[in-house]
Order: structure tokens, then C-alpha cells, then sequence
């Protein structure tokens, strides 16, 4: 996979962390097609709860490169999103990332919460089983905006709008919640 610097610099870029502290900023680009990934309960078993080089995603992904239509190096998982390395330096440090999404979240967070005890555990293993598959998605939906951003897949309004006024703004983040936990008045505004 060849691409040139001036076509590198011109994608998007992600901090990819291997600390809180250390990580690198890698362009990334969106996939072109879908991947069905078949998880094992052995992709799982080894890993700890919050590595995002080394969960169950990352391994499961490493053990089939033949599914992808492109090399695999390293992946890193982080919420719903999966980013595969495709290009490394000489020095092997990350260059080229494709970005998938995917919407196993619920699996994923059971696998987090089943270090706590063996029912979580237990729990997990049931909910792998009924979905042995995850699917990566595309990175961005459709109509443009991230696969899972507000409105993406339906094209409704921006949620904090007005019902009455499409075009006008609403209360945003902290002013709106204090609002409707009543600690702030309601016709008063920032």
C-alpha cells in the first residue's frame, strides 16, 4: 500500500495512546466496506479489561487478517470504534489507520464488567454466544456524519432544537441540564 505525504497530511487524524501520556497521532481514513468478524471465547480469555491494543476486538482481528481487504499490523479498539493499523515507519511506529465502527458495545462492555465475578463472567459468555459476530461497519453512516453520531442513520434534528423552531438554536450542554434539573430558571439564559 503505497500513499504520498501530501495525501497523508490531508486525512484526519486520532491519538492512538499506549499511556495516559504516550500515544501517537495517526491519519486515518474511513473503510470501504464492511467486515463480519467471528469472535472465540479464547480472543477474550487472555486480555484485561481496557487495553485497546490487546482486548478480545484486537485479538479476534489479528488472528483473521485474511477478512480485510487490506494488511493488518495492529489494532487498536476504543468504544464502538476499531482503528487497524495498515502502515508502519521503518522504526514499525503507526502510520496509516482504516477506521470501522461497530455496534457490539453491549458485548464489549459485558466482557469489561465480567472481571468483577463470575456471574458477570457467566453473563458474558451467554451474550458471546447469542452474537459470535461483530460487524464492522463502515466509519462514517450514509448521509455523512459519523455512524454514530445524533441523527445520523435518520436525519433528525439536532436534539437540543426547539420542537417549535427548526432553525433555532437550543440550550446547550451544562445550561440546558442545570434547566431540567431545575437548578437554573427557566426563562433565564447564559
Amino acid at each position: 500500500m503505497r500513499i504520498t505525504k501530501k495525501a497523508l497530511d490531508a486525512l484526519p487524524t486520532v491519538r492512538l495512546y499506549f499511556t495516559k501520556k504516550k500515544y501517537h497521532t495517526v491519519p486515518y481514513k474511513n473503510a470501504k466496506k464492511p467486515v463480519n468478524l467471528p469472535l472465540a471465547l479464547s480472543d477474550f480469555k487472555l486480555n484485561g479489561k481496557g487495553l485497546p491494543w490487546g482486548c478480545g476486538v484486537s485479538t479476534a482481528g489479528l488472528r483473521q487478517p485474511e477478512l480485510f481487504d487490506h494488511p493488518v499490523h495492529y489494532i487498536y479498539t476504543i468504544g464502538s470504534v476499531v482503528y487497524i493499523v495498515v502502515m508502519e515507519t521503518e522504526g514499525g511506529q503507526p502510520k496509516l489507520a482504516i477506521r470501522y465502527c461497530h455496534r457490539g458495545s453491549p458485548l464489549i462492555q459485558a466482557y469489561d464488567k465480567s472481571r468483577k465475578s463470575p456471574a458477570m463472567w457467566r453473563k458474558f459468555k451467554k451474550l458471546l454466544a447469542e452474537h459470535p459476530v461483530l460487524k464492522l461497519e463502515n466509519g462514517r453512516s450514509e448521509s455523512g456524519k459519523g455512524a454514530h453520531s445524533p441523527g445520523a442513520a435518520s436525519g433528525h434534528r439536532h436534539p437540543t432544537a426547539p420542537h417549535g423552531d427548526k432553525n433555532k438554536a437550543g440550550l446547550q450542554g451544562a445550561l440546558r441540564r442545570a434547566q431540567q434539573a431545575g437548578y437554573y430558571p427557566e426563562g433565564l439564559t447564559a
